[in-house]
C-alpha cells in the first residue's frame, strides 16, 4: 500500500524511514511484486500529467496534491474527509489503509465524493455521483483513484523507461461523462534549467455526446532544445461500448480484433477490449504541430 500511494505524490520513494535496515527492494517480496510492479507502471504511466501539474506549482505555488477544501472551501466535508485529496486538475486520490479481510480478501475505503462533478473509479469502472458517500472494497492488488467524469489524462506509451528521454508517444485515457473537457501537456527537456523560457504545451479539447466522442489535439507550441518533431498518438476509452466507427482527420481507421499485434507493426488501427470494457485507438506517427481530430461514433449511447 505504501508503494501504491507514493504514485500519487510529488516525489515517488520506495523507502519510508531512514531505517538502513529496511528492505526497500520490492522485487524480494513474491506475494505483492505484481502489485508493486503495476503501481510503479502507473506512475510510469501518468508522468505527462504529473509533469504538466509540477509546471502548475512551478507558475503558481500550488502543489500538485491539493486538499479538497482548495476547491469546495465552504463545504464542511472538505475539511473533515482529510484522507482524500485532489491530485493535479482531475484526479481524486486516496490511499486504502486498512488491511484486507481474512475471508474476503477486500478492505475498506470510505470516500465522499465532492459535488460539482461525477467521479469515475479506474479500478472498477463504476461511477460515483458527486455528493455522496461510499464504503467502497478494494482488492490488495487495486490502487484505487477517481477521475473527474468526461476527463481526459495524458499519458505515457507503455516505451518510457526514463523521464530524462523524451517519450515519442502520447495515449490520452479517457473516461465516461457528457459535455466538454480540456486538458494540457506539457513538455521541456527533461535536464537543464531552460524550462524557464524553452518549453512547449499541447492543448487537448474533448467532447462527448449520447453517441460521439470527438477529441481534438491541437497543434503543439512552444519549443525546447532536442524537441521531437514527430509522435504517434493513442487514444483508450475506458467504460466505453465499442464505438460503430473511427475517424482521424476525417479519413476511417479499420478496426481489428488483433489491433494490438498491428499496432506493434505501426499500422493505423483500433480494437476492443470486451473483458475491460475499453476501446483502443492507435494512430500513425505524425507531427507534433499538426492538428488531430478523432471522431468515435455510437450506435446507441457510448456508455
Amino acid at each position: 500500500r505504501w508503494i501504491q500511494s507514493g504514485v500519487f505524490t510529488p516525489i515517488f520513494k520506495t523507502h519510508s524511514t531512514k531505517d538502513m535496515t529496511m528492505e526497500k527492494r520490492f522485487w524480494v517480496f513474491p506475494d505483492h511484486f505484481d502489485a508493486m510492479r503495476e503501481a510503479i507502471r502507473l506512475r510510469y504511466d501518468l508522468t505527462p500529467y504529473i509533469y504538466t501539474a509540477a509546471r502548475q506549482a512551478y507558475d503558481t505555488g500550488v502543489s500538485m496534491t491539493r486538499p479538497l477544501y482548495y476547491y469546495w472551501p465552504e463545504e464542511d466535508k472538505a475539511y473533515q474527509w482529510n484522507e482524500e485529496f485532489m491530485f493535479g486538475d482531475d484526479i481524486l486520490a486516496t490511499t486504502v489503509c486498512k488491511p484486507v479481510d481474512k475471508v474476503t480478501g477486500l478492505a475498506e475505503r470510505a470516500m465522499w465524493f465532492p459535488e460539482g462533478y461525477d467521479w469515475y473509479d479506474v479500478s472498477t469502472g463504476i461511477m460515483y455521483k458527486g455528493g455522496t458517500e461510499h464504503t467502497l472494497l478494494y482488492t490488495i492488488d487495486e490502487n484505487p483513484y477517481f477521475v473527474k467524469a468526461g476527463a481526459v489524462i495524458p499519458m505515457a506509451g507503455p516505451k518510457i523507461m526514463t523521464l530524462q528521454e523524451q517519450s515519442p508517444e502520447l495515449k490520452l485515457f479517457v473516461v465516461p461523462g457528457l459535455g466538454e473537457s480540456k486538458t494540457s501537456v506539457y513538455e521541456d527537456d527533461g535536464k537543464s534549467q531552460a524550462y524557464e523560457s524553452e518549453y512547449a504545451t499541447t492543448e487537448i479539447l474533448k467532447q462527448t455526446s449520447d453517441n460521439q466522442v470527438v477529441i481534438k489535439v491541437a497543434p503543439r507550441k512552444g519549443s525546447f532544445d532536442g524537441m521531437l518533431a514527430a509522435r504517434r498518438v493513442s487514444v483508450v476509452l475506458d467504460g466505453f461500448f465499442a464505438p460503430s466507427s473511427v475517424k482521424v482527420n476525417g479519413v476511417e481507421v479499420p478496426y481489428s480484433r488483433f489491433a494490438s499485434y498491428k499496432e506493434t507493426r505501426g499500422e493505423q488501427v483500433w480494437g476492443y477490449d470486451g473483458s475491460q470494457i475499453q476501446t483502443t485507438i492507435w494512430l500513425s506517427e505524425t507531427p507534433a504541430d499538426q492538428a488531430l481530430e478523432i471522431i468515435c461514433t455510437f450506435e446507441g449511447n457510448a456508455t
